[in-house]
């Protein structure tokens, strides 16, 4: 990895942490973390490296997708195929953006044909913050998180009505409405909203087969709903649901296999989609020492393109339907707190192709361990993964951090993960350009980091560095035929890199 660096700003913004320490009574509220090992704790006390964007954070920010906002994040690279709605990814540490698991709510969603998840379909305007972990958390949350995790949670509003309006260049246009009341012991939360653009042409040169004249506009229409209601002090009960729509033109063709010629570029291409995520949960404290919440998880992802790319092929539809259920169990030990975890998954692929296996089972079993002591911190995680596919997968994590000062802490961590092959890498039907291969085996990782950190509630500075090397990679290929391609396992990979975080406030600025 080749490292970039901004040396004015970074100087700016790094120059108050070599003064004199802010005043304890200055000293900011330390963010609560919750992703990192699916318990709450202060962001300071993590051993995993962690950001966490809030709702302030947010609505301040230029950002107008969730993929821009992401890609200004340390560690976290973004790019984008198109105009504002085309399909983002986000790079973490320099892995594949299938090695990111994507989270709603802790409810997982994406696409289990691609491995990726439609960041350009979560609104920002749905959003009340987000929590990034950098590096593997497999022993916490199973496979694809090979590279890092994004949770997303959703808003849940304050009671009252807000409305917002936006309008920019372009044709863009914002809009949403909220409310939220409380009813004796019951909280509704509820919002929708509108955004779109429309868009540039992406493709200027009209060489190019793909050329098509018109812009690549988009609009998005999304709601949320909220419902929760407490039994009493020590126990609630809950569902919420999201779901977005969008349209969006790209640049397109269609293909004639017969004469290898594109022709009628100018049709009007659209990508279709929608994804759902729905939940319910119960929590309850039975005692001072043990805290169970259970939960059932639903995400449904749907993408379409309103027009054949291949002569004689009907418009390409993919979905996919994923089931969770999690047993949560959280206990205070004399010394720290111990996680078990019980989660069952479900994931089920549909559409215009026709898979030899189109649907698979997850069963999983997670232990953890973390806590501190003085100025000692730990954190031990394992999990094992039953897969109906592949078979079982065993994973771990072990993190130490030993704070020098009140202001300076170290620590390290070592820790394994996994990704299994998608639908598409296994059993994609032969279509003439390429074809899956049933006999793919899980990708494998194994991590080493070290950081120092510097943080006195208004000035921050971190070192990180990082060592991933992943093995039994999964990359397609042309075959002895040049425009056929399949899927193989090959070597590995090593990615050595470091990650420098630094920001401070100055009045009501923040600079990073």
């Amino acid at each position: 990895m080749t490292p970039h660096f901004r040396p004015a700003l970074l100087a700016a913004a790094l120059a108050p942490l070599f003064a004199n320490p802010v005043l304890a009574q200055n000293k900011e509220l330390d963010p609560v973390v919750v992703t990192a090992t699916r318990q709450a704790q202060r962001i300071s006390e993590t051993i995993a490296d962690v950001t966490v964007l809030e709702q302030e954070h947010i609505e301040r920010s230029s950002a107008s997708t969730l993929g821009e906002l992401l890609g200004r994040v340390a560690g976290i690279e973004f790019s984008r195929t198109g105009s504002r709605g085309a399909a983002e990814s986000l790079y973490i540490r320099g892995t594949e953006s299938s090695h990111t698991l994507m989270l709603i709510d802790g409810v997982r969603f994406g696409s289990a044909t691609l491995g990726t998840s439609p960041l350009e379909m979560i609104p920002l305007n749905q959003i009340s913050r987000i929590e990034i972990v950098r590096g593997p958390a497999s022993s916490i949350y199973g496979s694809d998180a090979i590279g890092g995790v994004i949770n997303i949670i959703t808003r849940r509003e304050q009671p009252g009505s807000t409305v917002s309006l936006g309008y920019g260049n372009r044709g863009s246009y914002e809009a949403a409405l909220s409310t939220a009341q409380t009813l004796d012991r019951l909280r509704v939360s509820a919002r929708v909203g509108f955004s779109g653009s429309d868009g540039i042409n992406s493709l200027t040169s009209t060489g190019n087969p793909f050329y098509n004249s018109d812009k690549d506009g988009t609009n998005n229409r999304n709601g949320s709903l909220d419902l929760r209601y407490q039994l009493n002090p020590d126990s609630e009960i809950g569902a919420s649901h999201l779901e977005s729509h969008s349209r969006t033109r790209i640049d397109n063709a269609l293909y004639d296999p017969n004469f290898f010629t594109y022709s009628s570029a100018n049709l009007d291409y659209k990508n279709q989609d929608k994804i759902t995520r729905s939940s319910v949960f119960a929590r309850s404290r039975f005692s001072d020492s043990w805290t169970s919440q259970l939960q059932f998880g639903q995400s449904q992802n749907i993408s379409e393109q309103n027009l054949p790319t291949t002569l004689g092929q009907p418009p390409q539809k993919f979905t996919t339907n994923q089931d969770q259920v999690a047993w949560q169990n959280d206990v205070k030990l004399p010394l720290g707190n111990a996680l078990v975890l019980l989660e069952h998954l479900g994931q089920r692929v549909g559409g215009t192709q026709s898979y030899a296996t189109s649907a698979r089972t997850i069963n999983s079993a997670s232990l953890g361990w973390n806590g501190q002591i003085d100025a000692h911190t730990w954190q031990l995680n394992t999990r094992h993964d039953n897969n109906s596919q592949f078979g079982e997968k065993t994973t771990y994590t072990a993190g130490y951090g030993f704070r020098l000062t009140p202001l300076w802490r170290l620590s390290g961590s070592i820790g394994t993960a996994f990704k299994a092959p998608t639908f598409n890498d296994l059993y994609y039907p032969n279509d003439g350009f390429g074809q899956g291969n049933a006999a793919l085996k899980p990708e494998t990782s194994k991590n080493t980091e070290l950081a120092a950190r510097y943080d006195d509630g208004r000035n921050l500075l971190k070192l990180t560095w990082f060592k991933n090397e992943i093995k039994d990679l999964i990359q397609w290929a042309p075959t002895a035929n040049p425009f056929f391609w399949t899927p193989s396992n090959v070597g590995k990979a090593e990615i050595d890199g470091w990650e420098l975080q630094g920001s401070t406030r100055i009045g009501d600025w923040q600079l990073a």
